[in-house]
């Protein structure tokens, strides 16, 4: 193995992984500061909303470096999430134990973790969908969170928008109008109807991770105080599993949760499709152009369907009836 003290080599070209110059001096001194041996970086690892890599040190040790792109570092309050990443590893959430943590950059360095990310398939077994719901549960009622931030179901559109217009992007119009739809939508019902308690906000499958025998749930740069149901409604869209079976499985006296349910899954819709539409005319990408194009226009015509849906429009209006206040 090649020991290296003072420059990032990988087994690809290092444009291959798109680092401006300045990213990798910055990269460079944050490992530097994190591990007392030379490094190799020895592939990317896919994702939808960070740079990920492998890293292996001198000392034959497996690392995960996290830089994340500048919607995610934008979306992100980095202070906060160092607090609960170390939190989520004490309380037993989160196999993922920080090694080095950059407040300024949002570089975060963890230990190569053995074991496997779930997949949709995983949550068709009922014992395992049982299991990921319990640890939601458990978060949603923990009196001793470190989360404070409040939840704003705009923000992805509206950092992803302001990014767009910097690199002079324009944003599709179709795009603008959905988010307008739904702007009104949501200002039409009561806001005592949600709930405000600590919440992942992304437990899709692959934030999943199960190591002998036991689930965890990663990746908590989005956690903020939210209504649970939305927790519910993004693992119940990525697992593909009925909402039904997750409420059925899930202990809950919210009188309106199948319909939050049904409300919050027409924002993940958009939140996807703010992500490709942004990711389709990046001059550079991880993923695929013609994935991300297929994305996009599959996930426009899903929430133009879905929100003048009788479901949608029955769930709104009853939402809407104060009475029905929590």
């Amino acid at each position: 193995m090649n020991r290296v003290e003072n420059r990032i080599e990988s087994n690809l070209p290092l444009q291959n992984y798109h680092f401006p110059m300045v990213l990798q001096e910055k990269v460079n001194q944050f490992i530097k500061r994190c591990l007392s041996s030379g490094f190799n970086v020895e592939m990317q690892l896919i994702s939808f909303s960070n740079r990920n890599f492998k890293i292996q040190d001198s000392l034959g040790r497996l690392w995960v470096l996290r830089i994340p792109n500048e919607v995610s570092y934008r979306l992100c309050d980095q202070k906060q999430e160092k607090v609960l990443l170390d939190w989520a590893y004490r309380e037993g959430f989160s196999l993922l134990n920080m090694h080095g943590y950059d407040e300024e950059e949002g570089y975060l360095l963890t230990p190569f973790l053995l074991g496997s990310s779930c997949t949709a398939a995983d949550f068709q077994n009922a014992s395992h969908l049982k299991e990921a719901l319990a640890i939601l549960h458990r978060l949603h009622t923990t009196k001793m969170s470190p989360i404070t931030a409040e939840f704003d179901p705009f923000k992805r559109y509206a950092v992803t928008a302001e990014k767009a217009r910097q690199d002079g992007i324009c944003f599709p119009q179709e795009v603008e109008s959905i988010v307008q739809h739904l702007k009104s939508c949501l200002s039409q019902i009561p806001k005592e109807h949600f709930q405000k308690v600590p919440c992942h906000n992304d437990p899709n499958p692959e934030n999943f991770f199960r190591q002998d025998a036991r689930l965890y749930l990663h990746d908590w740069e989005l956690a903020t105080c939210n209504d649970p149901m939305w927790d519910l409604a993004l693992l119940s869209e990525f697992a593909e599993v009925d909402s039904e079976e997750i409420l059925r499985l899930y202990p809950t006296s919210d009188p309106l949760a199948n319909e939050k349910i049904v409300l919050f899954r027409a924002f993940i819709f958009l939140n996807t499709l703010v992500w490709a539409a942004l990711e389709s005319q990046k001059p550079s990408s991880s993923i695929p152009l013609d994935r991300v194009e297929t994305m996009y226009h599959v996930f426009l015509a899903k929430i133009q369907e879905y929100t003048k849906s009788e479901l949608f429009e029955t769930s709104l209006k009853k939402m809407e009836e104060k009475e029905m206040a929590i």
